[in-house]
């Protein structure tokens, strides 16, 4: 070693102890590298991490001991431009075993500005070959004392997919960022996005279990060692709320999100990190992912019969409907025949009157414009379209709706009275499935004031402002037998009926659109008998109240 060897001396020692025997006796790798990059110095720790002895290796270009495929010049012309650098990096063993390290390496010169030598610290970021320096995977099974106790075992064989992650970057930071006065991590890192982004790079995995190694579609552990960035691959914001929640205090963070794995495919994920808390190591979080990718989809399934079972309800009730509805249409194409006719006639006349036949035009055009609309509504209700929500004056909606049944009111003789407050504010919502909600309660009313044959035979509707002037509330009364006590906690339930034949769909659709919209629908027997329906919906925000 000759000259190097005594480069790295320092005056602040003891003449009896030099630097090179304090280096022998460092837990830390230390390895010494000439300007050329031959190793010039190699520390006993440095034997235990690689298998290679200082005789092995001492002369010999430290390229010899890179993973294969892995660049050093980058590193290199850092080095010389900068005077050092640090990261993690690829190494392999004496027996071809990879394995990450995390490095700094400093250039030492003369009083000229000359290179000396470089000088590399190095320790292991991926658990160190259990039983030999080289026998093994790198997962977390290894233990670093060689023993493979029954807490390795398990954490080897769990189901649940775990990282054991070095985050000693976030707790400096955090540290400084404290000491700094930062006290709103979610501003800084607003204003700072890059310190995410080096997070990333620099808060690295050292262990990984088999389940991890499953769940990624890797080959061993050893590929999962490294930087977190591919554990957020397919979550950009992830990174910034696992920060945020261990800067705050939190003892874990729990999610629902995405990862891509090493084969390109997307999983949906259920993420929790757990973090250290004094006296704990500080520097190790562990992180767990479960596959959520079945139950997420069976949801969506679910989700999608369910938007499909209400597509076929507003169906059916449009099956029960359709004399009404053809009634409706058939209404103003008659007044388009009639008013053509007569405007046919005037034109026959030999004292034309162009104001009359202006008029019986537009009254025409009406008429037209009358017979789309309502062919566009009955067209929403059967089809798939998506929810619109636009302000809407709450008593057109239901009055459009009693058109639909009121045939079948008038048919079974029961008298429909409607009270409404006047100047009452809009509300934000979808005008075809409000106008579901009172078909079907409506309906429901009709139904069960003809099965009791009473002689009283009425529903009152009012449509109201709440006391607190917040929302809307629509009340429907009827003369019939009302609910019984048994059915009452289960009357919006999907399914549930008590009518013959009936499919018990009609009301969990009507809770469902209500609770969609902000509101809730709610079922009693009045004080003067029969069933009481209240359905409360918010008012919209203020700027959408005009041109209502």
């Amino acid at each position: 070693m000759g000259e190097t060897a005594k480069s790295l001396e320092k005056p602040a020692f003891s003449s009896s102890v030099n630097a090179v025997e304090l280096a022998d006796l460092a837990a830390e790798s230390v390895i010494v590298y000439d300007p050329n990059g031959v190793i010039a110095y190699w520390n006993p720790a440095s034997e235990r991490l690689y298998g290679w002895t200082a005789t092995a290796t001492v002369g010999r270009h430290f390229s010899a001991f890179l993973a294969p495929g892995t660049p050093y010049t980058d590193h290199w012309n850092a080095i010389l431009e900068k005077g050092w650098w640090e990261g993690i990096v690829r190494r392999r063993t004496a027996a071809g075993r990879l394995f990450y390290a995390y490095v700094r390496q400093t250039a030492r010169r003369d009083q000229r500005d000359g290179l000396v030598d470089i000088v590399e610290y190095g320790r292991l970021v991926a658990p160190r070959p259990a039983g030999t320096l080289h026998d093994a995977d790198a997962d977390i099974t290894a233990d670093p004392t060689g023993s493979d106790d029954q807490y390795h075992k398990l954490l080897r064989n769990m189901p649940t997919a775990l990282w054991q992650v070095d985050a000693r970057y976030s707790a400096e930071l955090f540290t400084r960022l404290r000491a700094e006065g930062v006290t709103d991590i979610r501003a800084y890192l607003d204003e700072h996005p890059e310190v995410v982004e080096f997070a990333k790079d620099h808060v690295v995995v050292t262990a990984a279990n088999h389940s991890a190694v499953a769940l990624m579609r890797a080959n061993e552990a050893a590929e999962l060692i490294g930087p977190i960035r591919y554990l957020v691959a397919a979550a950009p914001n992830l990174a910034r709320r696992v920060m945020i929640a261990r800067f705050e205090g939190r003892r874990s963070h729990t999610e629902e999100t995405r990862l891509l794995t090493f084969d390109g495919c997307v999983r949906d994920v259920s993420f929790s990190a757990t973090y250290p808390t004094p006296p704990e190591n500080i520097e190790t979080t562990f992180i767990t992912l479960e596959d959520i990718t079945e139950r997420v989809r069976a949801q969506a399934q679910l989700r999608k019969l369910q938007m499909e079972h209400e597509r076929a309800a507003r169906i059916s009730t449009l099956g029960k409907l359709t004399a009404c509805i053809a009634h409706e249409v058939k209404q103003p194409l008659a007044a388009i025949v009639t008013n053509a006719e007569t405007s046919l006639r005037w034109l026959a006349k030999e004292d034309l009157n162009i104001e009359k036949v202006r008029y019986l035009t537009g009254r025409i055009i009406s008429g037209a414009i009358r017979a789309s609309e309502i062919v566009q509504r009955v067209q929403r209700m059967a089809g798939k379209s998506e929810a619109m929500r636009i302000p809407l004056q709450i008593a057109d909606v239901i009055g459009e709706a009693v058109c639909f049944i009121q045939d079948d009111i008038d048919a079974r003789d029961i008298a429909l009275e409607v009270d409404c407050e006047p100047c009452l504010p809009a509300v934000l919502g979808d005008r075809v499935q409000l106008q579901q909600v009172i078909v079907n309660l409506l309906i429901n009313s009709i139904q069960a004031i003809s099965q009791a044959g009473s002689e009283r035979r009425f529903i009152h509707m009012s449509i109201a402002i709440s006391a607190n002037r917040r929302s809307i509330v629509i009340s429907i009364h009827d003369s019939g037998p009302g609910i019984s006590d048994d059915n009452l906690s289960h009357i919006f339930e999907s399914f549930f009926t008590t009518k013959d034949g009936g499919m018990g769909i009609g009301l969990a659709i009507c809770h469902s659109i209500a609770t969609e919209h902000g509101g809730e629908i709610r079922a009693s027997n009045h004080p003067d008998g029969g069933a009481h329906f209240q359905m409360s919906l918010p008012t919209a925000p203020a700027e959408n109240q005009q041109g209502t």
